[in-house]
């Protein structure tokens, strides 16, 4: 598994190939202000994912359900 910080890292990548529509639905679903450039917004978000998902080391898991993240019909 990789390291807490290589985690939020990927995590962030994968919200940044998200449209901005997908990205600044996805913070606002997730009660984010949304007053923030794509950089800051992708990282908040994979940090809330990750730490949410850290403790029961299901973190590694969330690759396979970021493409769903941003589409709020998936969700």
């Amino acid at each position: 598994m990789y390291s807490y910080k290589r985690c939020i890292q990927l995590c962030k990548e994968d919200l940044l190939t998200y449209t901005d529509e997908q990205l600044y639905q996805l913070g606002g679903v997730m009660g984010i202000h949304l007053n923030k450039d794509r950089d800051q917004l992708a990282e908040e978000i994979a940090t809330m994912l990750i730490n949410k998902n850290w403790r029961s080391r299901k973190a590694h898991m969330l690759e396979a359900e970021l493409p769903y993240a941003g589409d709020i019909r998936k969700a």
